[in-house]
């Protein structure tokens, strides 16, 4: 993108695991996956039997508050990555039964039905993007531990002594400690929690209204302006395409600087920053390849080569990953 301000759209919205053990906390690069339809989820899913009894039904109750409430937020980031609510409940859900409840897991349906009430029904639009984009602090209840021992193999955190499971680029992941503020990070999740990984080091964010530079970030619910962290500017607002400091409903168009909506675009048609200034994203089943300006594309299904990097995160269906090919990362897989 044009600036370091707008490169997160670069990566727009994460399957990182959020809200209410929904799956496995292990962050993939902050990147978003969706797919053609509901029906693939089968392919994915794992044995439910492994699960505890009733803990499908809670993780399903916890991903639907999480859909309806990315819906109502940020309708064209939804649409473009799951389509609609239900489909957006079934792949999440095929992840989350897929990583979690793993070998060092002490994971309970009381913990999963404790961790969604902690948010309730309705989460509201600031804590999903914090949810994607930064490594808040969970509530108590949220908080995933298992007993496996640094270094071992993992699909979800709730197998990790340490609480996190760091994702790798085969696709599983290794328990690890988070690091403290100060300490050397990749990305955010490395951090202890409520830390933005910045410049490689772990710092903590700069409250709304609070000052901030090259060294110190806002939350992504605000902009750097003039050395103070600000809300992002609303649909139709007078806005700076160089620091793109519109909300993530909108985009700072690069003519007119004015909050314009984001376009969907079909396959074949320019995604990403456009030429005429303005930014679209890929229709539902599609993704965007390229890099400051790409092309809507099929998604990849399980097994299928795919591209990892890309306007909209790696080419495969929500909720598999890129190695190359598309997989589901798993307990089974992932030891």
């Amino acid at each position: 993108m044009s600036s370091p301000a707008s490169s997160s759209r670069a990566f727009a919205f994460a399957t990182l695991c959020a809200v209410g053990l929904g799956c496995a906390s292990r962050e993939a690069p902050l990147r978003a996956d969706a797919g053609d339809d509901a029906t693939d989820d089968a392919e994915v899913a794992v044995d439910a039997g492994k699960l505890p009894p009733g803990a499908e039904a809670a993780l399903a109750e916890n991903h639907r508050a999480f859909c309806s409430s990315y819906a109502a937020c940020f309708p064209a980031y939804f649409t473009t990555y799951y389509g609609d609510v239900e489909t957006c409940v079934a792949r999440r859900l095929s992840a989350s039964m897929a990583a979690l409840f793993g070998p060092g897991s002490t994971l309970t349906t009381d913990d999963i039905v404790l961790c969604g009430k902690s948010y309730g029904a309705s989460i509201a639009c600031d804590e999903i993007l914090r949810l994607f984009f930064e490594n808040p602090v969970v509530p108590a209840d949220c908080r995933l531990r298992g007993t496996l021992p640094n270094g071992s193999p993992c699909a979800g955190s709730d197998q990790c002594k340490s609480g996190a499971c760091r994702s790798t680029s085969a696709g599983c992941g290794v328990c690890q400690d988070r690091v403290p503020s100060g300490g050397v990070c990749t990305i955010d999740i490395d951090c202890a929690e409520g830390l933005a990984c910045h410049r490689s080091k772990c710092t903590p964010f700069v409250a709304r209204g609070g000052a901030c530079d090259t060294t110190t970030p806002c939350h992504v619910a605000d902009a750097c302006v003039a050395g103070k962290c600000e809300a992002r500017k609303k649909l139709k607002e007078a806005c700076s395409s160089a620091v793109q400091d519109c909300d993530f409903t909108t985009w700072c168009h690069e003519t007119t600087n004015t909050c314009e909506p984001i376009g969907l675009g079909k396959l074949g048609t320019s995604c990403g920053q456009l030429s005429t200034g303005g930014y679209a994203l890929c229709e539902f089943g599609l993704k965007c390849k390229g890099t400051t300006v790409g092309v809507c594309v099929d998604a990849a299904k399980l097994g299928a080569s795919c591209f990892k990097t890309g306007l909209t995160g790696s080419q495969c269906e929500t909720p598999l990953v890129c190695t190359g090919t598309c997989i589901q990362p798993s307990t089974d897989s992932c030891r």
